[in-house]
């Protein structure tokens, strides 16, 4: 199950075996593996689904450090039993049942206290009546409502979109649909359509024919928060039309789309490539999160911009 926390213990993290085991610039990949292991829908595994795990390079990305250093990390945790390799790269943390085990007991009991919560909300609501300022139940729908249907039509033309390029059909409305699409457009650097729909056609051009990952064609892997990061930052192959075949206007202009993006990225790696060779040398974590930074914030400014001189036209 995926957790809002993990479980830290202070005298171990700070007086513990860790200390002596990773040097002070492996150290906090300890506590991303331990975060990813949380964010995960298996318990304690590190992985796309049960029996499929990331690539190395796809980690070091996650946790936002430079491969070498996630490798030399991983060997010294492997060597020292803290996480185990399984087939397929699934990574698992040793002890993890004995170490995060209070969550579930936790999230139980608080779902009980929620619960219970909203029946001493109900009973008061119906005593407070005749009060001016009570909240009524539909007061309250009707706020939800709106919250939710602030990006409703982006997001019906989003799942709209993917359920056409993929031949399925997800629910529009669905709660887990909402969520991750809102979240998405709320990030702190948020996306727009052209971009959600951009990171369909990547994973479609790559999945769609793929029997073993066309399953991951779906909502919650495409816009899930830490993959949306990586996919809107991949290129999409150039498509030709075959001849004879009749593409819709609006197919032109995502092939465009995708097409430009993709250049975009190539310039701003080849513009910051030399900064990135040194703070490898260095071994400069920072510098490399702040060239990092720069490329995405150059990204989003491109693809703002873009969008403007489209709806401009």
């Amino acid at each position: 199950m995926r957790r809002n926390w993990i479980k830290l213990y202070v005298d171990q993290c700070l007086r513990g075996t860790m200390m002596k085991e990773l040097p002070y610039n492996e150290r906090w990949l300890w506590f991303g593996i331990l975060l990813l292991a949380g964010d995960s829908p298996f318990d304690g595994k590190i992985c796309i689904t049960e029996n499929i795990g990331y690539t190395d390079e796809q980690i070091a990305e996650l946790l936002e450090t430079p491969v070498d250093i996630y490798k030399s990390a991983k060997e010294k945790m492997l060597n020292h039993h803290k996480i185990k390799v399984e087939k397929n790269n699934v990574i698992l943390i040793v002890n993890w049942t004995k170490y995060q085990s209070e969550y579930k007991r936790l999230k139980v009991y608080k779902s009980r206290v929620k619960r219970g919560t909203k029946k001493s909300t109900r009973k008061s609501t119906k005593k407070d009546t005749n009060s001016s300022l009570s909240i009524s139940p539909s007061n309250s729908s009707s706020t939800s409502k709106e919250i939710k249907d602030k990006y409703k039509e982006i997001r019906h033309e989003v799942i709209k979109y993917l359920n056409e390029k993929t031949r399925k059909n997800f629910d529009i409305d669905s709660d887990s649909v909402i969520a991750l699409i809102n979240g998405r457009l709320n990030d702190k650097k948020p996306t727009n359509l052209e971009e959600l729909k951009f990171v369909i056609d990547v994973k479609v051009s790559q999945w769609l024919n793929d029997t073993e990952n066309n399953k991951y064609l779906r909502p919650d892997t495409l816009f899930r928060k830490s993959n949306f990061e990586n996919y809107r930052n991949e290129i999409l192959p150039k498509r030709r039309p075959q001849v004879g075949e009749n593409i819709h206007k609006s197919t032109h202009k995502e092939i465009a789309y995708g097409e430009e993006r993709g250049i975009k990225i190539l310039e701003i790696d080849k513009e910051l490539a030399d900064e990135v060779k040194k703070a490898r040398r260095a071994k400069d974590i920072n510098r490399l999160d702040e060239l990092e930074n720069i490329k995405k914030e150059r990204i989003a400014e491109w693809s703002q911009q873009r969008q403007k001189k489209t709806q401009a036209i």
